[in-house]
């Protein structure tokens, strides 16, 4: 039995583009990627907890490193990792703290 592999395309996104649609939803528009911050986070008031990201992942034939900074209006968390793709080894680091403020 084959298995086939299949490749996602995630379209660059190059302008302003609104998060969510009125209702709260995620703004099809705005999935994809960006050389610069395009995304205007307009989540509505009615969440009961809005969560925000940053997320960050570089890539090399040696090297993947990824960061992650999290806001969760009650807590918030960081991360890293750091994996060396010839030696198979990695390394990660986290953190969390309460009443976050952004």
């Amino acid at each position: 039995m084959a298995i086939e592999a299949r490749l996602y395309h995630e379209p660059e996104l190059s302008s302003p583009v609104e998060e969510c649609l009125p209702g709260g939803r995620l703004n099809p528009a705005a999935i994809g990627w960006s050389r610069h911050p395009c995304l205007i986070a307009n989540l509505p008031d009615s969440l009961n907890r809005k969560k925000k990201w940053n997320y960050w992942a570089v890539r090399s034939d040696a090297l993947l490193f990824s960061a992650t900074i999290a806001n969760m209006e009650r807590a918030g968390r960081a991360g890293a990792y750091l994996f060396d793709q010839r030696t198979r080894r990695f390394a990660s680091i986290g953190a969390r703290c309460h009443e976050a403020r952004w």
